[in-house]
């Protein structure tokens, strides 16, 4: 299928790992997508031995439009039942962050306007406590109630909380910043995005008191550079650490996988090992749903969709997404 000048939010399965054959995207980029590429059910990889596979005979191919509206960036995507909610923030910064809620059909069901006019870099549905946890400005996350969030047009916090002491902006060293945040059962992951350095991911355990809501840090990691999304998988009861990696309208992104244990400390280091695949420029949060990696692009949005490119080693196809071993 002919895809023309769009983008879109892809949408990928992994086994282990991820793993395809040489595959990539238009130049320009006009509208936003669901894309449903990569279903590889029915494929098996060995965890322990980082082998590279192809597994593109799997592989299917659909699209869903996302209602994405004006100078809107969209930077966060979650999922409750069968809804997706995409956060984003107006890139003049007049208008209030929104969450967009659209079906699998890409039909806007509700369009809901926070009250804050945040980044919004991350967003995840805490099912155990009917939750939306979104990524604030100065190093706060707020809570807000699920259905209010599927059914409003406005939504207050139910709790606001600092997680912020130790993930440094990277503008401005002065202030804390969370740039991305996941939900894995009773923990909230929240990490800082970092150009230069390492980032800092915290995880904290998820604490309702009779609907007072609180957070306990468990523990912190390093992860390496320019992290925009992260996401915990399981798998044979086995858990892997996915971080989606960019920076620049003309640099390809990665999805790298790790691994995830407890006694590391520092992801970036030599010595832990992980699988690393290209895709196309700006990726930013990612999640899983029903053993599907679904990555959602910025590339499309206002300020970009004239001037991002996809990386220039990359084939030109008809598929939706480039993943290449490293």
């Amino acid at each position: 299928m002919k895809r023309g000048n769009r983008k879109k939010i892809t949408a990928l399965l992994t086994g282990a790992f991820i793993a395809a054959s040489s595959f990539s995207v238009p130049t320009f980029h006009t509208e936003l997508y669901i894309k449903n590429a990569y279903n590889l059910t029915a494929a098996t990889v060995c965890a322990s031995s980082y082998d590279d596979k192809n597994y593109s005979s799997f592989m299917q191919d659909t699209s869903v439009k996302v209602p994405i509206k004006d100078k809107m960036v969209p930077q966060g995507l979650t999922k409750v039942d069968d809804s997706y909610l995409i956060s984003s923030y107006d890139y003049d910064g007049n208008q209030k962050s929104t969450i967009y809620v659209c079906d699998k059909d890409g039909n806007l069901e509700n369009e809901c306007n926070l009250d804050m006019r945040a980044h919004v870099g991350g967003i995840s549905y805490d099912k155990n406590n009917d939750l939306i946890w979104v990524a604030a400005s100065n190093g706060y996350v707020n809570a807000y109630n699920t259905n209010e969030m599927l059914s409003n047009n406005e939504n207050h916090y139910i709790c606001s909380l600092n997680v912020g002491k130790g993930c440094k902006n990277y503008m401005n060293p002065l202030k804390n910043s969370i740039s991305y945040l996941t939900i894995d059962g009773n923990y909230l992951y929240v990490g800082n995005f970092s150009l230069f350095k390492n980032g800092v991911v915290k995880k904290y355990l998820i604490e309702n008191n009779n609907g007072e809501i609180n957070l306990s840090l468990e523990r912190k990691f390093k992860v390496p550079t320019k992290v925009q999304g992260m996401t915990i998988y399981h798998k044979n009861n086995k858990e892997y650490l996915i971080l989606s990696r960019s920076f620049g309208e003309n640099s390809p992104s990665v999805i790298q996988i790790f691994a995830f244990k407890d006694d590391i400390k520092d992801y970036s280091h030599p010595s832990v090992k992980s699988v690393c695949y290209k895709t196309d420029a700006m990726v930013e949060q990612i999640m899983i749903d029903e053993n599907n990696l679904y990555a959602l692009f910025e590339s499309s949005a206002y300020p970009y969709r004239y001037s991002s490119s996809s990386a220039d080693n990359l084939e030109i196809s008809d598929m939706s997404l480039v993943l290449m071993p490293k």
